[in-house]
């Protein structure tokens, strides 16, 4: 399985944008769920950039980790630091490791809270599990899922598995349940169990085709290709070419070359589906972020991600519930294309 790699000129722009993103979210939003889905994507985002400057600063970083009397880790103790200081201190890292000054830059990660938020990547995965566990109602299931995937990005399969059982316990609905498919197929393929895998990636389209809530709900987020690349890795093209039909369903935007996929595989080709670009550009963190906030808050209050009895709703209300998803699309659909210029551009 190909795990993520970071360009660190784009792992600095993500963080200050996901920092502006967690600021607008949580000014906005009082509910504590909130507050920590801002905290947990700003702590992967920050490992992202600690990573992807590995190789830049070595083993120096210890020395600049703030000094504090408690573990920086615990999620009541670690703050979102403030847009305004993240974004002057990323012009001054950005500027320092072009110039290759190894201090300065240090100083400008420090300032930029990135040590505050990520102490020590490699027990990154348990400082995002503390926060999950901070969570007691049904949003859970969105921090649950995200530390599935950051499992699976870091290659911990094991624990990959137990995250995404407990989700599946707390009955997900649409792009939690897809996402949860998609990791047990991994979860499958990893102990050799290839029909398993390729059941569970039939249930995680099914998942996002319950119904035009859950058509839209999946729509206007990041797809999920690691289950089908690996599938299409042992041969199972005629499987993964109808994953992709279905997918052309779910996913219209035009940026998603589905036809040419499916005619790469047709020939014998194997696309990366997950490193496409408008994988890549949906996948962003800020993206992200905004898109569960909407999720984590409607699981608040026991709508929106959960199946609901549409026969307590009259006919009028369910055309206005409709309507003001398809709208909610459509804002989605047309400032992702925006967006994803602007990043291109900058870039």
């Amino acid at each position: 399985m190909e795990l993520a790699i970071y360009d660190w000129r784009d792992a600095i722009t993500q963080f200050v944008r996901l920092i502006r993103s967690s600021s607008t979210i949580c000014d906005a939003n009082d509910n504590s769920a909130i507050h920590l889905l801002c905290l947990f994507y700003a702590m992967k985002s920050a490992y992202n950039v600690r990573i992807s400057l590995e190789g830049f600063v070595n083993d120096n970083f210890g020395s600049l980790i703030d000094s504090a009397p408690v573990d920086s880790r615990d999620p009541q103790l670690v703050v979102i630091p403030e847009f305004r200081k993240v974004d002057s201190a990323a012009l001054k890292l950005n500027d320092s490791i072009d110039s290759h000054r190894h201090a300065n830059a240090l100083e400008a990660l420090q300032e930029m809270g990135v040590f505050s938020l990520c102490p020590s990547p490699q027990s990154q995965l348990i400082s995002l599990e503390r926060i999950t566990q901070e969570v007691t109602d049904r949003s859970r299931i969105a921090f649950l899922v995200e530390l599935s995937m950051f499992a699976i990005e870091l290659g911990h399969l094991g624990r990959a598995g137990q995250y995404a059982k407990e989700a599946r316990n707390l009955a997900p609905k649409a792009w939690h349940l897809y996402n949860i498919c998609v990791v047990e197929g991994l979860v499958a393929l990893e102990k050799g169990l290839v029909s398993d895998a390729v059941k569970l990636l039939r249930e995680s389209i099914r998942a996002c085709q319950a119904d035009a809530h859950a058509s839209l709900i999946c729509g206007v987020r990041a797809p999920n290709f690691l289950l089908a690349e690996e599938l299409l890795e042992r041969g199972e093209r005629l499987e993964i070419i109808e994953h992709l039909t279905d997918c052309k369903r779910i996913w219209q935007m035009p940026q998603f070359r589905f036809d040419e996929w499916i005619n790469q595989i047709e020939s014998g080709g194997s696309p990366k589906l997950h490193r496409s670009e408008v994988v890549t550009a949906m996948s962003r963190p800020w993206y992200t972020l905004e898109a569960q906030s909407l999720l984590v808050a409607s699981l608040g209050h026991d709508v929106g991600d959960v199946e609901t009895n549409s026969s307590k709703k009259s006919p009028d209300e369910v055309a206005a519930e409709r309507k003001r998803l398809i709208e909610e699309y459509k804002r989605y659909q047309d400032g992702f294309v925006e967006n994803k210029i602007r990043y291109l551009d900058d870039v």
